[in-house]
């Protein structure tokens, strides 16, 4: 469904049809984002999405009446839209939070190729910065993760929680256990890397592996099933993808690291949608310093 469309019908007053393009909207950009989420994560994260673009679009809709202004507009990008309005020609005009907030994100998508360059140099001398990151972002989609105390050798666990579908309103209320591998990487992930991990999972599920050894004991002894997720600032291989797929591993590669960037990490970016490079690294690399200071 092309944006414009859906600008066209929201201006035009044609709410009901609006409300059918918002969903379908977001569910094809979810879709393209993230290819490898299973069906329930996207079906959630659209939703979200959806309610997120209705409120937006509920307060624009309210100044624009406050102001007389008339919204019979057609526009063939979101970014023209916000640019109208801050260009709108009247002295006490305001541009609306929506607008605002269009034409920050907008701007954003401009710097995923920054943001990915800043994730293959963050922490060149250790990988515990990258994982701080990647647990954080698992964590605002709704994990509950952290990184363990205690490290595992190469190719092991990076991180470890739990996923709750209760708290999140998933179909089917899902709980489980996460153990994720977070690999900052100069080339593809190869086929090999995946296997080293799968190899940890299964060991930790028959109760061996240094994982097992170091992991807390509540997570441990919880019953429910566990799951791998792989994060990466690279790219999967076509053979690591399959052994992915093969042992119901998640993955996670640079391109929909970079996109969670953008949606959910605000504080990164500034009023312009400008990346803000230098201060996510020196933020990423004082916690890794802190958190290796606190063992």
């Amino acid at each position: 469904m092309q944006l414009r469309e859906f600008i066209d019908n929201w201006a035009q007053g044609k709410r009901g049809q609006t409300k059918y393009l918002i969903s379908e909207l977001a569910s094809h950009w979810v879709s393209e984002a993230w290819p490898n989420l299973s069906d329930w994560e996207k079906e959630e994260l659209a939703e979200k999405q959806t309610k997120r673009i209705r409120n937006l679009l509920g307060s624009i809709d309210q100044e624009f009446q406050e102001k007389n202004i008339p919204t019979p507009f057609t526009f063939d990008s979101s970014l023209d839209y916000a640019s109208t309005i801050f260009r709108y020609d009247d002295p006490f005009w305001k541009p609306p939070k929506w607008a605002k907030e269009l034409f920050n994100r907008t701007n954003r998508i401009n710097h995923v190729e920054l943001i990915l360059k800043t994730l293959s140099l963050l922490d060149a001398k250790n990988s515990l910065a990258f994982e701080l990151f990647s647990a954080e972002l698992l964590n605002l989609l709704g994990y509950q993760v952290d990184v363990p105390n205690q490290r595992t050798k190469d190719g092991g666990v990076d991180i470890f929680g739990f996923y709750d579908g209760a708290d999140n309103k998933t179909m089917g209320s899902l709980k489980f256990r996460i153990l994720g591998q977070a690999k900052r990487w100069t080339q593809k992930i190869e086929r090999a890397e995946v296997e080293l991990f799968y190899q940890q999972v299964e060991d930790f599920k028959h109760q061996t592996g240094s994982a097992f050894r170091l992991l807390p004991e509540k997570f441990k002894t919880s019953n429910l099933p566990v799951y791998g997720i792989f994060c990466t600032n690279s790219f999967f291989t076509r053979e690591a993808r399959f052994a992915l797929d093969k042992n119901s591993i998640k993955s996670w590669d640079g391109q929909q690291l970079a996109w969670g960037i953008v949606l959910y990490f605000d504080k990164w970016f500034d009023e312009n949608g400008k990346f803000l490079a230098e201060q996510f690294a020196a933020y990423y690399q004082a916690r890794a310093q802190s958190f290796h200071a606190e063992l």
